[in-house]
């Protein structure tokens, strides 16, 4: 218990840091928003920093070099310092009305006071919210103690064995070789799955970091022998987790669109993955994905349908950030990142958007933005170093190096995952009768349950909401606020990007584990949306929580949970498998608990050979996983030296 106990506390700790990071954007006067929309945005702006800081150290030093947890320390102070500085007493003062421009100088003030500049003329709002409270605040113990179940749950399948194929294959190598080496020249000629265009490999191996960096427990380690990495899914989802709870004790009103989808989201992703080992304690670049457009979705719906007009900036930048970090974790999801970001420019426009013009949202459409470009930025210097390629596997944009990736190995490897998704026959790849038969084998997937669960509900949901013209009539003011049948063609607009993803995926990768969020989030929309118009304008939160409670049970029901199967098979480990001991440590305490030994000390048999380019490797006896042999561990390569060390980089 204690175990469970200090790895709920790491994953505190670590989101501590990225408030911190975060806090001087989302605390900003800038902003209109309530203390608890910042709380909650300065968790997600601080984990688009800490994705850029990952890619951006990496091109300098080895993850695991001092050098990045100082840089998070010193960032994360100056982002405080600026946060209190900007609602320090002698400052909260109302300000005249500033223009667009004045909004968008204040934000690029805002961005520079990161580094130790700070203008004594930045625009101020009062919070709309200010000298308001939250309406029955005790309430929030009870989703409270629920979140606290829920956490250690998840500290205890954290626990669990790893037992995802590819994090033998590639996962583990890969976090390796960041926590190693700095960005090694044409690493993808070694095997090109190290080569991937992610940002979900750097986070894990920068992870550690985190609790580095703070002064009080500095130099402890969360999980002693080098297994942080079963951490940072289960990490990702208590983000989420604590970001309801926020949206829970901030609520003033009936639950808004984007509080239905966090709440919903959450149900969605405890009921796919949520008991699974193998999504849990793997970093793969398919379950942060999916946990990321969850959360995406949410603030999307609180920019355009949000109650409050005000705090719609804030929620703008936070999902255009979200969408990058998506994106960065899966290239694949580029449409969600290019729909998010003309949804962003379409609220500029006064027939679409429906606001004042002093109040669209330039500030955050222009603090998404940079942040966004910056992990593009990054993640292309980074992917350049690795394959020579312009967001690899994405093979558009072959750049001038000579440890490029040859582009054949690339085509290779699609062609055979379209062979195993599609058919077995090569000869009906071009046209489309491989989908019926695609379809069939992958139907219980529990993206496309969670799909048919959520179009249902949201089905029901617009016809119990009946004719009421206050409750069919969009808010005032709103994206959808012009006419009354405009809300279908909102939520279509919002579907878009994530139809166009699940489309094109399906076209040209057709794996459902790399559309797992934009499956859930074509449902989420529509019923989100709808749970919302539902009558119910109490400001008690035992009532407005009603339709929340709801929807969850509704999707849990409809979306079977595997909790039951797997405390069982968490047992039966425990009988059938030997156990070996792993030890968390956090701060001056330590804990010892028995895993069930299955793959994560498994060891493969190797041989040490060189190859005919000169190239020493430890080339497998069996299989092509290897696991924690490192480095240099491969099934087979004709990857030749680049120069005297590994660092130097490995040519085709």
């Amino acid at each position: 218990m204690l175990a469970l106990l200090m790895i709920v506390g790491t994953w505190l700790l670590w989101a501590s840091v990225l408030v911190a990071l975060g806090s001087g954007l989302a605390f900003s006067r800038v902003f209109a928003a309530s203390p608890w929309l910042r709380l909650r945005a300065s968790l997600w702006l601080g984990l688009g920093v800490l994705v850029i800081l990952a890619l951006g150290c990496h091109l300098i030093v080895p993850l695991s070099d001092p050098l990045p947890p100082r840089i998070i320390a010193g960032l994360g102070l100056m982002s405080t310092i600026a946060a209190v500085l900007s609602w320090a007493p002698f400052r909260l003062r109302r300000a005249s009305r500033s223009t667009d421009a004045a909004d968008s100088a204040g934000v690029l003030a805002v961005i520079a006071s990161l580094g130790g500049v700070r203008s004594r003329h930045l625009p101020r709002r009062p919070s709309p919210a200010a000298g308001r409270r939250s309406a029955a605040p005790g309430w929030v113990v009870i989703p409270a103690l629920g979140a606290s179940v829920l956490l250690l749950s998840l500290a205890l399948t954290s626990l669990g064995p790893i037992t995802n194929y590819d994090t033998g294959l590639y996962h583990w190598p890969a976090i390796s070789y960041a926590e190693a080496y700095r960005a090694i020249p044409g690493l993808g000629n070694l095997d090109l799955r190290l080569g991937y265009a992610t940002s979900v490999f750097p986070l894990a191996a920068i992870l550690p970091t985190l609790v580095d960096a703070l002064p009080v427990i500095g130099g402890a380690t969360p999980i002693s022998d080098g297994q942080t990495l079963r951490l940072l899914n289960g990490f990702l989802i208590a983000l989420v987790i604590i970001d309801v709870i926020g949206r829970y004790a901030g609520q003033r009103a009936r639950p808004t669109a984007g509080t239905h989808a966090a709440i919903l989201g959450l149900a969605a992703i405890w009921a796919g993955i949520g008991h699974s080992w193998d999504f849990i304690t793997s970093p793969s670049p398919d379950t942060g994905p999916l946990i990321v457009t969850v959360v995406l979705v949410a603030y999307l719906l609180d920019a355009t349908v949000g109650n409050r007009l005000p705090e719609r900036s804030l929620a703008v930048a936070v999902a255009l950030v979200l969408a990058g970090i998506a994106f960065t974790m899966r290239v694949q999801l580029l449409p969600v990142l290019a729909g998010t970001l003309v949804i962003a420019a379409l609220m500029l426009l006064p027939r679409v958007g429906g606001m004042p013009r002093r109040r669209r949202p330039w500030p955050g459409l222009i603090l998404g933005g940079t942040m966004v470009t910056a992990l593009v930025v990054v993640m292309w210097l980074r992917d350049q170093r690795l394959t020579g390629w312009f967001l690899y596997p994405l093979t558009v944009f072959p750049l001038n190096a000579e440890w490029r990736v040859p582009e054949g190995s690339v085509r290779a490897y699609a062609e055979v995952l379209a062979l195993f998704n599609r058919s077995r026959t090569p000869a009906s790849l071009p046209t489309m009768q491989w989908l019926p038969g695609w379809l069939g084998r992958h139907a219980e997937d529990f993206a496309f349950m969670a799909l048919i669960a959520l179009i249902a509900l949201a089905v029901l949901a617009f016809a119990a909401r009946g004719r009421d013209p206050a409750v069919t009539s969009p808010p005032p003011r709103s994206i959808a606020g012009l006419r009354r049948d405009s809300l279908p063609v909102l939520v279509a607009v919002l579907m878009t990007p994530f139809a166009v993803t699940v489309v094109a995926t399906l076209l040209l990768a057709p794996d459902p584990r790399f559309i797992w969020g934009c499956l859930c989030a074509i449902g989420l929309i529509p019923a989100a949306v709808a749970l919302s118009r539902l009558p119910g304008g109490s400001r008690h939160l035992w009532r407005t929580g009603v339709p929340l409670l709801v929807s969850t049970a509704v999707l849990l029901v409809l979306v079977p949970s595997s909790l039951l199967t797997d405390v069982a098979r968490w047992g039966q480990l425990r009988v059938t498998f030997a156990t070996y001991p792993l030890t968390v440590a956090l701060g001056p305490f330590a804990s010892t608990a028995l895993v069930p030994d299955q793959t994560p000390t498994f060891r493969p048999e190797v041989t040490q050979v060189t190859t005919p380019a000169g190239l020493v490797v430890l080339q497998l006896n069996e299989g092509d996983q290897c696991w924690r042999v490192f480095p240099l561990c491969v099934a087979g390569t004709a990857a030749r030296p680049r120069g005297d060390d590994l660092s130097d980089g490995l040519l085709p």
